[in-house]
This record gives C-alpha cells, sequence and structure tokens, in this order.
C-alpha cells in the first residue's frame, strides 16, 4: 500500500469514528451561521450539495487558488490567510470530500425552527423567491475551522454567485472568517 493509501485508510478510519461528534458539529454551525438570517426563515435545499467532483476538488481547493482569490482587491479588512494555512490541512479537506457520499439529505430536525425545507423547487417559488443550496461543512483536524460552499437560487434570473464561506469557532460559536467566491453569473 502506498503512502497516499495508507493516508487515506487511516483518515477513513478517523471519519468512522467521530462521525456522531461531526455531525452534532456540523447542526451545531448551521444553527449559528443562520441565526440572523433575513425575514427569520432561511429556505434550504433538502439535500446538501456534493463537493464530490474533480472540479471542485483540484481547482478550487487547493492552496494556490485560495491564496490567489483570498484578496483580490487590497484592504485592512481582509484577514490575514496564513492564520487559515498555518491551521487547516487542505489535503484533509480533499480526502474529507472524498470520501462524503454524493447525495446526502440534511436532517431538519437537528436544525433550528427558522430552517424550511425546500424539496420541489417550482412549489417553493410559489411562495418565495429564493432558496439556498449548502455543502456539507468540512471540518479542520482540530475541529476550529470550517469550510462550506453556499449559493442562492432565485425565480428570476438575477446576478448570482457561489462562495466559499471559512469559518472559525471562537467562544463556543462558529463565525465568518472569510468569503471567497468562485464563481459569478
Amino acid at each position: 500500500m502506498n503512502e497516499s493509501m495508507k493516508k487515506l485508510f487511516l483518515f477513513s478510519i478517523c471519519i468512522l469514528l467521530f462521525t456522531p461528534r461531526i455531525e452534532a458539529q456540523t447542526y451545531e454551525l448551521l444553527n449559528d451561521v443562520f441565526q440572523h438570517s433575513k425575514n427569520g426563515k432561511v429556505f434550504l435545499k433538502s439535500k446538501f450539495e456534493s463537493l464530490n467532483n474533480e472540479k471542485f476538488i483540484k481547482t478550487y481547493l487547493t492552496q494556490s487558488f485560495i491564496k490567489d482569490n483570498w484578496e483580490p482587491l487590497p484592504s485592512d479588512k481582509i484577514p490575514d490567510s496564513s492564520l487559515f494555512f498555518d491551521q487547516v490541512s487542505l489535503e484533509h479537506v480533499r480526502a474529507v470530500v472524498l470520501v462524503a457520499p454524493l447525495v446526502e439529505e440534511i436532517d431538519f430536525s437537528k436544525l433550528n425552527e427558522s430552517f424550511v425545507k425546500v424539496e420541489n423547487e417550482n412549489e417553493h417559488f410559489k411562495v418565495s423567491d429564493s432558496f439556498q443550496i449548502i455543502s456539507k461543512p468540512i471540518f479542520s483536524c482540530d475541529k476550529q475551522w470550517a469550510i462550506l460552499y453556499r449559493y442562492s437560487v432565485f425565480k428570476t434570473d438575477v446576478g448570482n454567485s457561489g462562495d466559499i464561506y471559512i469559518y472559525k469557532i471562537a467562544d463556543g460559536k462558529w463565525h465568518l472568517f472569510h468569503k471567497i467566491t468562485l464563481w459569478m453569473s
């Protein structure tokens, strides 16, 4: 067994052992992140968006892409990327994505009451103009950082973007550390 296969095998064992804690942390993060939503409702697609595709892994989950897009325009308000890169292994992040299920339902019973499940887009657009699609959060090895892919779907053809949100836990709550735009339409 080569070295990369050994790493993937050991990582898979860790995932199996720590899955219950990761599941709990997933829903803690989502409840923290969306608690201050507009109009009190979060319309959310019923399934997590899978990141397990070659383009996402090889294009967006790389150090070069993230570094190149961390600060598209100079600003004093953008956090230093070295704090993220010093504490988060993108190799670990890619490994998590590779072993994640392609289709996974969101357990709405673990989310607060502001979340509204969207199963049928056409039916949903009769009551609202948009909804969110998110990936399952990917946590760093020390569970202090999380990466979430997120975009909105609108009833009308309006401009939109897909973004990677990077969160850091502080004082027991998840806080947005930085956002990187992946695409715009």
